[in-house]
Formats: C-alpha cells, structure tokens, sequence
C-alpha cells in the first residue's frame, strides 16, 4: 500500500514534468518598433517596491533576438535615482550591444565576438553587481567583461524592469526584438528570484521561489502556442480537386485541374507546381495521398482500382482522363503499408451504403469484416498496427437501417492482416466523429472531433486514452470553425516533427484553411499560473503532506468501488470545460462574404476583388489620401473639403504644387481602387468622397452599428451582438498610423465602440449571458485598458460564472495597472465591484 501513496505522489505532485521541458514552448514575447508605443512590451519585476540586495547581486536571463534595431533590454534602477542600463542595437556594424551606468558607458560587446549567437538562437547573459569588491561584470555566453566602479559600493536597492518602462524620471519605449525566459536573480550565490516565464497569468508572472509576482504589459506567451491554435494560411482553390499532406517533408499539397499549391509547414510559404502533362482524377476530396517510400502523389479511384501518380521531378501525371465519378468510398481512411506498400483503404460512404472493408490496391480482403460499416473514421499508425477509431455507420451498411455513432476503437496488423477490438469509449450526451487521422502518442492518442449534425460546427483537439483501465477522453480548450457539408468538406491531423507543431486542414469546397499548435497541446491548467503557486523548499512538507492524504483517500475510495471510476461517464466535463474558457460562438462574419474588402481594425488590410492581398500596393501617401477622404465621408456623408485635403496632406506646397499633387495622387489611387472592385474616388460640390459598392470594410460596419444604437430605445439581436463583439476585438483602428489628423478619428472611434459595448452589455435580454459579458469587457480593455466599467462587467459576470479566484486575479491585475498608469490607487474594493 505505501508504494501506491507514493506511486499516487509522485504522480499529483510531478504530473506537468511527464512533458519534457525541451518540448514546452517558454519565454515572453517582446512587440518592439513593429508596434506603437502604447503597444510595447514591459515586464516589471518590482512593480510593488524594490529588490534590498546590499551585497549586490547576479542577473541572469536567457534572451532571443529578431532582427532590429536600438533598444533597452533591461533598465535596472539603482536606489531610485542610478540607472544601469542594458542596450543593444542590432541594426550597427559593431558595438550591439552595452552595459550604460548612468552616464558611463562601462562595456560593448559585438554580435560577432559572442559565441553560438545568432537571430533566433538563445543567448545566455549574466550581470554581476559585486559591491564588496567595487566591481561590475558582464558575460554573453560565457564571454565575460568586468571593470571596477567604485559607486558600487553604495547601491542597495534595486528595481528592475525589462523593455518599456513608464517611470517619469526612467521613461523608455524602444523595446528590442526580443523573447526572455529563465530570469533569475541571486544574492550571496544563492537564488533569490527565479521567474521562468513559462506558465503565467493575466498581465503577470509569479516567480518559483516565493511566488513574487512581476507585471507584464503588451506581453505574448510563447507556452500559449501549446494551448491556442493559430491561422496559418487561409486560401481559395476554386478548382479544388484534393488534399494531401508529407508529413515528412511538413508539406500540405492542395491540388486543382491544373497546378499544386505546396504549403511548407516551416516557412509559411507556398508554392505553386503546374502541371506539365497529365491531370489527376476528377473524384472527391480524400482520394490523393502522398506516398513516402516513392516521393510520389498519387490520385486514386477504389471503385475501378485505378492509380495514377504525379512526378515531382517530371510534374507529370500518369493519365489524363478527368471524366468525374461520384465517389463510393467517400470520407473513407487510408496508408500505405510499411509492409508490402500497398494502398490499404477502410470504410467510406457511397450509393447509400457504409463500408467495412479493409482493401489492399482496391481489392478487398478475405477476412470477415470486424468492424462495423462506417465512414468519417480516424486512423493512425502505432507500431506495427493501424488504429482505426470512431466515426458513423449502420451494422447493417445501410444508410436508412438504424445508423448510429461508434466510439469504438480497433487496431490491424500490417504483418498478421488481424483485426482486434480494443476498447469502447463511453458515448457522450452531445454527439461527435473524428477528422480523418488521430496521432499515437505513447498510451493515448489525439484527434480532432466534431458534431457532423450541424453545419455550423467546430474542431475540437481531443486525447483519448487506450489503456483498458482507464476509461477517459479529455478536450483541449481551443477549437476551430469547421463548416461541415458532408462530401463538400474534409479535415486532416498530423504531426510535424521539424517544428514540433500538430497541423490541421480544413476545407468546404474551395476554402482551404491550415491551423498549428504547438505540441504538446497543454490545457489552461498547464498554462495559467496562480499568485499561490510557490515552489519555495520551505512548502514541500506542506504539500507532500496534502498529497499523502489525497493518496490515502483516492486509494481507500478505489478499494470500496474496487474498479476504475470512468473520466468521462457523459459531457458534462466538456461543458465545465468550455465555460471556463468562455468561448464566444462562432459567427462567419461579412470578411468571407465578400473578397473585396478594406480592414481598419487592428491594422491597414486591402484585399481586391479575387481575395489577394493588395496592402503593400499603397504608398504612405496614396494610404493616408485614402484613408482621410473614407474616414470623412463615414464622419459627415459628404467626405473632405479640397481646401481640407490639401492643408492636411500638402500642408507645405504652395496652392499649384497641392493641386497637382491632389490630382496626380487621385489619379493613381482611383487606378489601385479599381482593383478592390466597384469604387471610385469622386468629388461633388469641392467635397472628395469614395464611392464603393459591393465591397466590405470592418470600419463601416462597426461604425454603423454604433450610430445605430446611438437611436433611443435602440436593441439588437445575440447574433447581432456577437457579430460586433468579434469586429470590434481586433483592437485599435490603424494602429500603425501615425498622425495628427488621425488622432481625432482614432479617439471617436474608441469612444463610439466603448459606447455601444456598454449599451451592449446594458441590454436586459443580454444579462444572464455572462459569457458575451464577458467578451464585451474584453473588447472594451482593447480600446481602455483601465475602464472601471469594464472591470465590473467581467468580475461580476465571472463570480455568477462561479469563478471569483478568477475574478479577483483579474481586478488585483487591473488594479495594478491602474496604478502604475495613472499613479493612484483604484478606489473601489472588489465586493464592491461585484455588487
């Protein structure tokens, strides 16, 4: 029995080190120039009070760089009135980097006299404040500079601050490109703060010594790549014939009638082949895979048994008939076998009728059938065996006889031809089958899952475990839209190995999307850090003891049970799940309605009529005519007066050299225009204004909705709400637009949506709805990070959610950034805020 306890300790107090640390993404994520100011990273260490450290002490901190220029890698603050500063420059000849005391320049390293260094790679430095000895020290991997200052002797007390920093004596916003992790800080040799910028919470960071925390602004987590899937690529094929991915290679091949796009998980980049002879067969989605042991793509059709590659070297195919079929085997899995490398198929769908069969290069096996009849499975390979698990069928094979979901999972042996049943999962309240491949990963394996009975579904990353005692499946708290149309839609899995990321594709007809997470995926309980997370010696026997008491209850409640209590007896757990993570509902905004379109929110985005990318194509002066003649006309109806326009944008051109600046940059911004589709720039009555039809802008839209609850007794749908909600929370309106005249715009802007949210979140049908409260605070704290009616909202709305530890880490976080922005303390208390 003691074993167990300790089995049972080991195991609660170690668990999240079952994850090698390599493979966990950590660090802090600096936004340097490539942002407005307010925008930039900061990470305060010392946000309360300053370190006391009288015998001097040791930084040191692991950091990355981007390419860049100047800035303030760390600003220590000695004794309030001392700096003693850590700058780089990356964009000189030499002298990139330098240790600044006060006015003193005390040493400069070269990029290139540091060894292993390099963009991207991690650098190891160390600075050693010796007071005993009256001395300073600076290493970069190893390579260590130190020089005697005798006002060393005198500093006591330290703040410490990496990036912005917002102390009116200190100010700084040149913020290096940059990404930190493994600060620590020691004094007399031992460590005295350790802050691993890994796991973190909102807007701060707790040390693993005394749990300490430190303030975080602007910041992007890299560990959060384990627990959010990003968009990678999103692309329209409008000739779509199949999908295909390398998983070797970390390629995803998108095939049409005439070309391949090639996704290169890696770079991010596409590239495109054409075809020199050939086409691939005109059937469904899954009928092309990517044959590792030859390098080759092939097209297939199971009905007729007929195979037909493509060359990489030759870009050719074998065939070229393209008469279309309708598929028999549709939504069916498939490999190629490591044995014999034959193409094994299992199950599909076609002609009414599901399918069982294991077949070898299109001809079926011998072997009664052990698997029920099924299409949307997912398969993967776990050694020498092919694990087929889930999907949807009939017993029968029948569509109209009884269909059913299975949660069963089987395994075939590429050597034996053997199919064995390995377990079956317990059927969830809320239905769900598989995308088409699931990865192995010691005793469980993931997938992605979702709800086929709607079309307005979702992928959700799922772990499910093999071992016959234990009973569980677990969702990971991230998902992505999935718009699911029987044989019009696909997703696939797969691993990448090179960058350690999982890599979905979906697609609905023409629309291909590609996703990444970082792997392992991890949980919030991975990735969210409490104020009372301290690893500190002195709380080991604490939590060992808790442990041992835990251990004896789960070990004596397993003897009365005497058999394994199932994680997952329904969905309840999925439910909890998805409101902590408060997912606001997906709703396809009019971006996928309408290729041409101009994006203000979050960044200058102008897409033309065939849904390219034309933003590059501005100039900052055609960007600035047009953004001022579209901004005035949604101001006032009318746009901007020629006197205006002139003034604002040739301000220092006599009346001649403006007019023909006007006239030669209308010209050619009517022509870059034309482009997006039905638009013009026109003037009427001395007034410039843009004409547009049938083209979608962000700013429009929100700044529509807004004048329209501006009217008295105004109100709005959910669907409506949330549609605003999720325009509105891309953030700041240009924020890379910098100017005078813009600022007025920037300004109303906020205040408009700030407006709506509040009259939002004010509407009676909307006040059970704590989850799109919550959102709406969101939104609000993108425009004013310090708004006290924005507090309230999401704290309250959290406690009635029954997260008040959440709610109060929230308010204490704002709290303090309250304090540090307007250099006062906020006055309301948290039971009186949630009131």
């Amino acid at each position: 029995m003691k074993y167990k306890i300790l089995l049972i300790i080991l195991f609660f107090g170690f668990g999240f080190g079952s994850f090698a640390n390599e493979q966990i993404r950590a660090g802090l994520f600096f936004s340097s120039h490539e942002v407005i100011k307010d925008k930039r990273t900061s990470l305060n260490l010392t946000p309360e009070k300053p370190f006391v450290l009288k015998n001097g002490f040791t930084l040191e901190f692991n950091v990355q760089f981007r390419q860049g220029g100047y800035g303030f890698i760390s600003r220590i603050i000695a004794d309030k009135d001392k700096n003693i500063d850590l700058i780089t420059n990356l964009a000189a000849s030499s002298n990139n980097f330098s240790l600044v005391i006060k006015d003193n320049v005390l040493f400069s390293f070269d990029f290139s006299e540091i060894p292993n260094s390099a963009f991207g790679e991690w650098i190891n430095i160390k600075l050693e404040i010796a007071p005993d000895k009256s001395t300073v020290s600076l290493s970069f991997n190893g390579i260590k500079k130190e020089k005697m200052l005798e006002e060393a002797a005198d500093f006591h007390k330290f703040d410490f601050v990496f990036g912005a920093l917002d102390n009116p004596k200190f100010l700084n916003t040149d913020v290096p490109p940059m990404t930190l992790k493994d600060i620590v800080i020691k004094q007399n040799g031992k460590i005295f703060r350790n802050w691993k910028l890994s796991k973190h919470a909102v807007n701060a960071v707790y040390d693993e010594i005394d749990g300490a925390g430190a303030n975080v602004k602007n910041g992007t987590w890299l560990i959060d790549k384990h627990l959010k899937w990003e968009e990678k690529q999103d692309v329209e094929v409008l000739d779509l014939k199949g999908i295909a991915k390398n998983e070797q290679d970390g390629l995803v091949y998108l095939i049409d009638k005439l070309r391949i796009l090639v996704y290169n998980v890696a770079t991010g980049k596409t590239d495109t082949i054409k075809y020199a002879g050939g086409f691939p067969f005109n059937n469904y989605y899954d009928c092309f895979i990517y044959n590792p042991q030859t390098g080759k793509l092939l097209s297939y059709d199971l009905t007729d048994k007929q195979f037909n590659y493509f060359d990489f070297n030759t870009k050719k195919w074998q065939y070229a008939d393209f008469a279309y079929k309708e598929p028999d085997f549709a939504h069916h899995n498939k490999i190629f076998s490591p044995v014999d490398g034959s193409l094994l198929a299992f199950g599909g769908y076609g002609h009414y009728r599901y399918k069982s069969q294991i077949s070898h290069n299109g001809i079926a096996e011998n072997t009664p059938a052990k698997i029920y009849p099924r299409y949307l499975s997912a398969a993967g390979v776990s050694g020498d065996e092919w694990l087929i698990f889930g999907g949807y069928g009939s017993k029968s094979g029948r569509q109209e006889v009884s269909p059913e979901f299975f949660y069963d999972l089987h395994s075939y042996n590429f050597k034996t031809r053997k199919i064995k049943k390995i377990r079956d999962y317990t059927a969830p309240a809320a239905p769900f089958v598989p995308c088409e491949a699931l990865i192995v990963s010691g005793k469980s394996f993931y997938t992605l899952v979702y709800n086929n009975t709607n079309f307005k579904s979702s992928l959700r990353l799922a772990e499910f475990f093999m071992d016959s005692t234990d009973n569980a499946y677990t969702f990971f708290p991230d998902s992505i839209p999935y718009n699911f149309s029987d044989i019009g839609s696909w997703a696939t899995l797969f691993l990448d190995k090179k960058t350690s990321q999982l890599i979905a594709v979906t697609n609905y007809k023409s629309d291909v999307k590609i996703y990444s997470l970082a792997y392992p995926p991890l949980s919030n309980a991975d990735v969210i850090q409490n104020p009372s997370q301290k690893s500190a010696t002195k709380y080991i026997i604490i939590i060992v003891g808790v442990l041992l008491i835990i251990g004896i209850f789960i070990f004596k409640r397993k003897r009365v049970n005497n058999k394994d209590v199932p994680y997952f007896q329904n969905m309840e757990h999925l439910k909890k799940e998805e409101e902590e993570e408060i997912l606001l509902p997906q709703i396809e905004i009019p971006k996928r309605k309408s290729k041409a379109s101009i994006y203000f929110l979050g960044g200058f985005q102008v897409f033309d009529k065939e849904g390219n990318d034309i933003s590059a194509l501005f100039s900052p002066t055609l960007k600035q005519l047009f953004i001022i003649i579209l901004l005035y006309m949604v101001k006032n109806g009318r746009g901007i007066s020629t006197v205006k326009l002139n003034e604002t944008l040739w301000f220092d051109k006599t009346d001649s050299s403006a007019r023909n600046n006007r006239n030669v940059s209308i010209s050619k911004l009517r022509t870059l225009i034309a482009k997006i589709g039905e638009m013009d720039i026109v003037q009427e009555s001395a007034y410039w204004r843009v004409q547009m039809e049938g083209v979608y802008s962000d700013y429009v839209e929100a700044m529509s909705i807004c004048e329209k609850m501006r009217k008295k007794n105004a109100t709005m749908t959910e669907t409506e709400a949330i549609r605003f909600v999720q325009i509105v929370q891309k953030g700041e309106m240009l924020p890379n637009m910098r100017f005078d005249w813009i600022d007025e715009f920037k300004a109303d802007f906020s205040n408009n949506v700030i407006d709506t949210l509040l009259k939002i979140a004010a509407l009676p049908e909307f006040s059970p709805n704590n989850r799109l409260i919550i959102h709406v605070a969101d939104a609000i704290f993108k425009y004013d990070s310090i708004n006290e009616d924005a507090i309230a909202l999401k704290c309250a709305a959290l406690c009635r959610l029954g997260k008040k530890g959440l709610a109060k880490t929230v308010y204490e976080s704002f709290a303090k950034e309250y304090k540090m922005l307007l250099g006062t303390a906020f006055n309301v208390s948290f039971n009186e805020l949630i009131v």
